[in-house]
């Protein structure tokens, strides 16, 4: 995919239908269709991705990477991280190199959780995934999983159900599930996760009326797929009243 060999390049989807032989609506409903998003979020995700990796694997200075990744604006940049990755920059860069960030920890400590009258979302992982892989799950209220989830959790193979709580009110969220080998914490900060399985999904009405939980098929991360912006590691840090695994099959 050519955005992802230059993220840092513009893009033009007049120009890039036209390489496809394709009107620009019908390339934008297909690109849709095949990423879940249309291109310039697609791009911007990409951009963001790049940015995380050169905070947490270079020495350069945010207003360098934020020129970098193509942004001309350092404001624009950082608003659009935090939105979409849930921390800021700098905040990335202390907590990947292990540095206490205390703004993030006073919000994760302070997190809100989804109250008793938000409905709960029950899941079941039905692949089979060696013993060595770790799983993380996150309920976000975005249409992507992206920025800060408002309920999650950390899983072992051996914990294959799983419950998550939506806020009140909510009428959708987006469920992420993410299955990483043995990988360094280092990586999982910048996001250097090709060796995945995934699961993404819209939560709708329709789903939460459902009384069997969701099945979760886990399957390979493509270069299709968005990136995953937000840090996996900070599911760990998620307070563990709100996600409860559960290791029973009477739930």
């Amino acid at each position: 995919m050519d955005m992802r060999r230059n993220p840092a390049g513009k893009i033009c989807t007049a120009s890039l239908a036209e390489k496809h032989h394709v009107s620009a609506p019908s390339f934008i409903r297909y690109f849709k269709r095949m990423t879940g998003l249309s291109p310039q979020r697609f791009h911007a995700a990409l951009r963001i991705e790049h940015a995380k990796r050169l905070i947490v694997e270079t020495d350069l200075s945010i207003t360098a990477i934020c020129f970098d990744v193509g942004y001309n604006s350092l404001g624009t940049f950082v608003r659009t991280f935090t939105k979409l990755v849930g921390i800021t920059p700098t905040q990335l860069r202390q907590l990947s190199k292990g540095v206490e960030s205390e703004p993030v920890a006073q919000s994760i400590r302070s997190w809100k959780r989804p109250r008793a009258g938000g409905a709960l979302v029950s899941a079941v992982i039905t692949s089979k995934l060696e013993q060595s892989r770790r799983i993380a799950a996150g309920l976000f209220a975005q249409a992507i999983p992206a920025g800060l989830p408002f309920d999650g959790c950390f899983l072992d193979p051996d914990t294959c159900r799983f419950t998550v709580r939506m806020q009140e009110r909510a009428s959708r969220a987006s469920l992420l599930v993410v299955s990483v080998g043995a990988i360094s914490l280092a990586d999982l900060w910048a996001g250097n996760i090709r060796d995945a399985f995934v699961y993404r999904h819209r939560i709708s009405k329709k789903l939460l009326a459902r009384a069997k939980p969701l099945p979760v098929r886990l399957r390979r991360l493509t270069d299709v797929d968005p990136p995953i912006l937000t840090p996996l590691p900070l599911l760990m840090m998620i307070p563990p009243q709100g996600a409860a695994p559960l290791n029973d099959d009477s739930a």
